[in-house]
């Protein structure tokens, strides 16, 4: 490959990242309970490295992705704005607002503060059903709950979710190099050096994930407790070079499990990551929180001339 050629796809990896909330530089503790009845509630910890996001604005203007004359993204100017974008992913106001608009789902407590040269953000949640949980807990992720013909339910989650496909090809699979590429990157790329290259930048990125469920695993690719009725699944930057990250629902980032209990009504759905959905949701969440907090002026009185 030329100098010029990684450089750009370089920048084209890095505003593709950014767009996607800072994922890389994330971590993610979450638990969730679930009912027979799909009702349950949720906590999630999100952790995020402010001094990755610093090195990682820097490198963007280094191959001109952010900054005076960078090209602009959908909603931005100057380029990918890494502030704007965390301020959009992770503030209390947008994230309050954002839930508000999600039927079914309840904020028992959202608190988002900066602490030692981290972002973190824990949200408690309380779910009249699990699909519709899927809207609100899940945007950057994908999840999927079906009923199996022997009468046992599956629930598989995307962890890499909107990572996915910018990560698609590495160790060795499709757009390894002189490959076909991920999808929507050019041809011929090594992708297992390019994630090496990028490292530095998101070696903080990490997913813990555990969820009790109301029932038995019958199967999971993860962690069954002693019991059978919870599993957890980790997942850190280390294993997403374990192996082909394509949509074939056996690479890193897959977690699975089957289970079987009695007087099950659970609800049947699919969610998968709408990236510009995503975007849209959280500007409009912004746009209604600046249009609450402008001063509403009322017309002034109209004046009657004397003696009239």
């Amino acid at each position: 490959m030329t100098t010029s050629r990684p450089r750009a796809f370089l920048a084209t990896v890095l505003a593709a990242s950014a767009a996607l909330g800072l994922t890389g530089c994330l971590q993610t503790e979450e638990q969730t309970t679930l009912n027979a009845n799909g009702s349950g509630a949720m906590t999630q910890t999100w952790t995020l490295d402010l001094a990755k996001v610093k090195e990682l604005d820097e490198l963007l203007k280094m191959v001109g992705m952010s900054g005076p004359g960078a090209p602009s993204l959908p909603g931005m100017t100057g380029g990918v704005d890494l502030a704007k974008i965390e301020h959009l992913l992770m503030s209390e106001e947008v994230l309050r607002q954002q839930l508000k608009d999600t039927p079914g789902v309840e904020v028992k407590r959202l608190v988002s503060e900066t602490k030692d040269g981290r972002r973190v953000t824990n949200v408690d949640l309380a779910f009249a059903d699990f699909a519709a949980l899927s809207k609100g807990g899940f945007l950057t992720t994908g999840v999927e709950m079906k009923k199996n013909d022997d009468g046992t339910w599956t629930l598989a989650f995307d962890g890499l979710g909107a990572m996915r496909d910018l990560m698609g090809g590495m160790g060795g699979g499709a757009g390894g190099a002189g490959g076909a590429g991920a999808p929507g990157m050019p041809p011929g790329i090594d992708m297992t050096a390019m994630m090496g290259m990028l490292e530095p930048y998101f070696a903080t990125f990490a997913l813990q994930r555990k969820i009790t469920l109301p029932g038995k695993v019958v199967s999971t690719n993860g962690t069954a407790s002693e019991d059978g009725k919870s599993v957890e699944w980790k997942l850190a930057y280390k294993d997403l070079t374990a192996g082909p990250a394509v949509n074939d629902g056996k690479g890193p980032g897959y977690m699975t499990v089957t289970f079987k209990g009695d007087a099950l009504t659970l609800t049947p759905f699919a969610y998968k990551v709408d990236q510009d959905a995503i975007r849209k949701r959280a500007e409009a969440a912004k746009k209604a929180l600046e249009a609450a907090a402008t001063p509403k002026t009322e017309p002034a009185p109209a004046v009657t001339p004397s003696g009239k």
